[in-house]
């Protein structure tokens, strides 16, 4: 996303989780390239809040190794960036769940003028205790923004009760519920595809397309995630938002008005949300979980074989569905949704197969939207290609929604609405795996997972 906005000279961010990985593989990295581009500078404060006991020089040091191993440094003057940046990074140890290590915050030179954010990089089954006791602590104002990391809750029930507890505590307006695919340039620019694009916008139709594949690939497994991922899985990880965002934004309709703004988008996500749970006729559901494999003359664990595993754990890390939308507009299309880790390459991509010309019946004819790890679109043989892009004058997915939020803006954020929606859905799929007793199967690491 191209950078138009004016520099931010103060800001006061508090994370929960600093040592997590969501923190140390993006939060870091997102934060020191808006520092370091000018965005956000001078009277800058992050504290960062772990349970971890680490002195400051130490919490320090760690962030500064990652960001050099990221390679961010091309010239002293980056370098010198990189040290003042260090040196906005505050640590407190505390337990999140205890009310009188919150006072500790207090003590942190905070100050009461600066815009202040709070980034909760935690599982959601502690949202509400750390809500209860900021607010008690009396520790953030009505302008205070607070950012939620996905998934909210394991089911429907749980997203709600922790939705509006949160929701009675503070502002709709200043709860942003991110979900990072929805600030890659990749998929902000599908609506533009659709609808601004004229041989796009024709071919979107049911009357020219056979089928739509929706894949997010991982290469990586779980890596030092296991407590958060076991009692997560694939489908809830990956399918109740990344997957379903990309569905509706891939099935909206135009709104009525031709308006393409957000409000209008919103309300056709929602509606094609609807659409999703009254027309549930998912025909074909698959369950993976990776086991060990050879990699690169290296053995690789399988993933009851990573560390801390439980041995008898059946937690997908593969999920197949195929699904169909009943509408109008979509009506007796499958759509194909797929998630796997410790697959055969890092891949984000949607695929529009396209019914066959009458004059070329060999011609397999598809509509391909590489979203990562490079982005393009291809039709047929023919590439489409991006503009070649000055890395310096655009940011990445965290970078640009982290800036939303500085921003107040809540245009590429998931809405609680959208979110119980997607809840429902998965937990109808939830319901048809138990009921039918579907079985967990196996892939070897570093294939295209159980269904080849």
């Amino acid at each position: 996303m191209k950078i138009i906005v004016k520099n931010i000279t103060s800001l006061s961010l508090i994370m929960f989780g600093a040592l997590g990985d969501l923190a140390l593989r993006k939060l870091y990295n997102s934060l020191f390239i808006l520092y370091k581009k000018n965005i956000i500078n001078k009277k800058i404060n992050i504290l960062c809040l772990a349970r971890k006991v680490e002195t400051l020089n130490t919490f320090r040091y760690t962030i500064y190794k990652r960001l050099i191993k990221a390679n961010y440094i091309n010239n002293k003057r980056d370098l010198v960036k990189l040290i003042n940046f260090i040196n906005c990074l505050y640590y407190l140890n505390i337990d999140f769940t205890t009310l009188t290590h919150f006072k500790f915050i207090k003590n942190q030179n905070l100050k009461n003028n600066l815009s202040k954010l709070v980034y909760f990089a935690v599982s959601s089954n502690i949202f509400k205790i750390i809500c209860k006791y900021l607010n008690l602590n009396k520790q953030l104002t009505k302008t205070a923004k607070i950012i939620l990391e996905k998934p909210i809750g394991c089911n429907l029930k749980s997203s709600i009760n922790i939705n509006n507890y949160i929701n009675n505590i503070y502002f709709e307006r200043s709860i942003f519920r991110i979900d990072h695919y929805l600030g890659k340039r990749q998929v902000k620019n599908l609506l533009s595809l659709r609808f601004l694009n004229p041989v796009f916008y024709m071919l979107w139709k049911k009357k020219y397309i056979t089928h739509i594949v929706i894949n997010l690939a991982e290469h990586l497994g779980i890596e030092d995630r296991w407590g958060y991922f076991d009692k997560t899985g694939q489908l809830r990880d990956m399918v109740q938002n990344h997957l379903i965002q990309l569905l509706s934004m891939i099935t909206i309709c135009i709104p009525k008005t031709k308006q393409i703004s957000v409000k209008n988008i919103y309300k056709e996500k929602i509606k094609i949300l609807k659409d999703l749970n009254n027309s549930f006729l998912t025909v074909d559901i698959k369950y993976g979980q990776y086991i060990s494999n050879k990699f690169k003359n290296k053995i690789f664990n399988g993933y009851l074989e990573e560390k801390n595993s439980n041995k008898n754990s059946s937690t997908e890390t593969f999920i197949y569905i195929k699904t169909k939308i009943n509408n109008f507009h979509w009506y007796g299309i499958p759509f194909f949704l797929m998630s796997g880790k410790r697959l055969k390459q890092k891949l984000s991509q949607i695929k529009i197969y396209l019914k066959k010309n009458s004059l070329n019946n060999d011609l397999n004819n598809k509509l391909i939207i590489n979203l990562q790890p490079k982005e393009d679109i291809n039709l047929n043989k023919f590439k489409i290609k991006q503009m070649s892009l000055n890395k310096n004058n655009y940011l990445d997915s965290y970078d640009f929604l982290i800036l939303e939020v500085i921003k107040g803006k809540q245009d590429w954020f998931v809405s609680k609405e959208e979110i119980d929606y997607s809840w429902r859905w998965i937990d109808k799929v939830i319901h048809i795996w138990k009921q039918k007793n579907i079985p967990i199967f196996y892939y070897k690491s570093f294939t295209w997972g159980p269904i080849g």
